[in-house]
């Protein structure tokens, strides 16, 4: 039918016509895309026959290649990605090299790779300043690195992190093993509010009440459940500590924000905790017009008591200290590098404008950061922390739900 409406469009202008033609196309489309997000699996020789059948390329695998030795050589891609359930449907990707090793991927579509692709180097330049300074050299523990490869501005390929698990997935898979409805938190609001909750006043009473309800250790008690003995999971504890130190005191550094439960992954056989997703940063978060993050970073109920004391004080701030008293001595190299970042044209988008302004506006918010300028309060915006009070002010804001609260339910601020 769209064929022959087309065909009598061409005939002639006929806007009873060109309405129907238009209706018919639409109904394809919804019908198409309907079936496209349903799919578990593409096959390679349905999208390109000749990259199906190609063997021994002359390329290292992604991510691999190394000027200092030899890297691995792709062989083949199996012929059978798989669709991954989530928003952008990603495709799994294994490719295999000469010696059949094989190595995993997340095929990321609709997506500019590049920017997470610099956020990567700046952790690199970050695990390099901890390793090298005597007062965080023996801390065991870095910012994981996986290779990110942008093939064009909307396409790109992320090393697949192996043995880790989102937060999403642990919380999900304790509520599965004790039985505990998964979206427990959402509905005891609906019990308490009706599900409306506009006003900062009904978001935090409805916090309070689901609360006084739930205990919020799934991410504790998972933790605790996965590891083979007490020694092991003391360890794994004292590694996630460490780690969300870390990576909270470096993602406030960058303004990283969406901290969702699907952007933070913990590994299973080492507690580090680590995050994906760094599409939002440079305070993006916090300047977009609806539902405008409020925090420097994640510190939720369930990230608290997943902490060696269950607490923010002790290991967690030590730790915070540490790297961010690294960070503000190290600021010249780091300014360095994002003066370096933010000329290109990947950190700007919709929210974000191209210009000598945005670019000078990024630079004097991390500088303000670094110098201790930052979370400066409103009478006196030319105070200076000491590394321990600015660590504070930020763990302070961070754990309140009153800021918290605010967020989008997705942001899973209940937990």
């Amino acid at each position: 039918r769209c064929r022959m409406n087309f065909e009598k469009y061409k005939m002639g202008p006929d806007p009873s016509v060109h309405r129907a033609m238009w209706d018919g196309f639409r109904a394809v489309y919804a019908e198409m895309d309907s079936k496209i997000k349903k799919m578990d699996n593409v096959q390679l020789s349905k999208v390109s026959e000749e990259l199906a059948n190609m063997r021994k390329f002359d390329l290292s695998i992604p991510g691999t290649y190394s000027v200092d030795q030899n890297s691995p050589q792709l062989d083949y891609i199996d012929p059978t990605l798989k669709v991954l359930n989530s928003q952008q449907h990603p495709r799994a990707v294994h490719m295999c090299d000469v010696r059949g090793n094989r190595y995993k991927f997340l095929l990321k579509g609709n997506e500019d790779l590049r920017l997470d692709q610099r956020i990567m180097q700046f952790f690199n330049l970050i695990n390099s300043l901890l390793k090298n300074n005597r007062n965080t050299a023996d801390l065991k523990v870095s910012i994981i690195d996986y290779a990110i490869v942008p093939f064009a501005p909307n396409a790109g390929l992320i090393t697949w992190v192996t043995g880790a698990d989102t937060f999403q997935q642990l919380v999900t898979d304790y509520r599965v093993y004790r039985d505990i409805h998964l979206n427990v938190e959402l509905e005891i609001a609906q019990q308490f509010s009706g599900g409306v909750f506009n006003s900062l006043l009904q978001r935090y009473e409805v916090f309070t009440n689901v609360a006084k309800e739930t205990d919020a250790i799934e991410l504790r008690e998972m933790l605790w459940l996965r590891s083979p003995d007490a020694s092991s999971w003391l360890q794994r504890s004292t590694f996630f500590t460490i780690s969300t130190a870390l990576m909270s005191m470096a993602g406030y550094t960058i303004g990283l924000g969406d901290r969702h439960p699907s952007n933070i992954m913990v590994q299973r056989h080492t507690g580090r905790c680590l995050h994906i997703d760094f599409g939002d940063s440079f305070e993006v978060a916090m300047n977009r017009p609806a539902f405008s993050e409020r925090v420097p970073f994640r510190m939720t109920r369930m990230m608290v008591n997943a902490l060696d004391m269950g607490c923010v004080d002790g290991m967690f701030r030590t730790i915070c200290e540490d790297v961010l008293w690294v960070l503000r001595e190290s600021q010249s190299s780091i300014i360095a590098l994002m003066e370096v970042f933010v000329h290109e044209p990947i950190f700007y988008g919709k929210e974000i404008r191209p210009s000598t302004k945005a670019q000078k506006g990024i630079l004097e918010r991390v500088a303000a950061k670094l110098k201790g300028n930052d979370p400066a309060p409103y009478d006196n915006p030319d105070i200076i922390y000491e590394v321990g009070q600015q660590v504070d002010t930020l763990i302070k804001k961070a754990s309140d739900p009153h800021e918290y609260v605010r967020h989008y339910v997705g942001w899973c601020p209940f937990w």
